[in-house]
């Protein structure tokens, strides 16, 4: 936006580049110098903690690869769905060997990234469609959302599903344990 000729351009820290929630004001010197000088910056300010996480973020995404790594938004945009689609089935495959009574199955998906960053743009991404046996998909989501760890899916078609670029593969057997949990309830 700057490139094109915005003298200002205003985003979210955390849902446009995956730092610390915080607003952020980009753009030309002399219009950054001039809210410095308003009095109501003082009040706004940020802390030193959110401007070292911010300073972090920035740094992190000068090399694409340390963001992949490091940051949790790029992980999941970075996610391929192969990969989402091989976690996904390791999670089910574990499920299984714990728990009766659910069905799992593997279902193409589309994640949408925030509201306002970018808002009606979709990802191609893979989702677990479950349904339990003894409860209804409403009851179903219900028990995921208020048990430890909560797992928040979506109702479809009489389903719930978790979208697996949701979850950090450091999460998998965390929602493993508490799918066991919601399913032997």
């Amino acid at each position: 936006s700057i490139d094109a000729g915005a003298d200002l351009v205003l985003f979210s820290g955390d849902k446009l580049i995956g730092g610390p929630q915080a607003g952020v004001i980009v753009g030309r010197r002399k219009y950054i110098e001039q809210i410095e000088r308003n009095p109501l910056m003082r009040a706004i300010r940020v802390d030193k903690l959110t401007l070292a996480a911010l300073s972090a973020t920035l740094s992190a995404l000068t090399d694409p690869q340390q963001a992949a790594r490091e940051l949790p938004l790029w992980m999941m945009l970075t996610a391929t769905v192969e990969d989402l689609h091989r976690r996904a089935e390791c999670i089910i495959d574990e499920l299984n060997s714990r728990v009766a009574g659910f069905s799992a199955n593997i279902v193409a998906s589309t994640a949408h990234v925030g509201g306002g960053s970018l808002a009606g743009q979709g990802l191609d991404s893979v989702a677990i469609s479950l349904r339990c046996d003894r409860a209804s998909d409403e009851e179903l989501a219900r028990r995921l959302r208020t048990g430890t760890p909560a797992v928040v899916g979506r109702l479809q078609g009489g389903c719930v599903l978790v979208d697996m670029r949701a979850v950090l593969p450091r999460q998998d057997e965390d929602l493993v344990v508490a799918l066991a949990a919601t399913f032997e309830n």
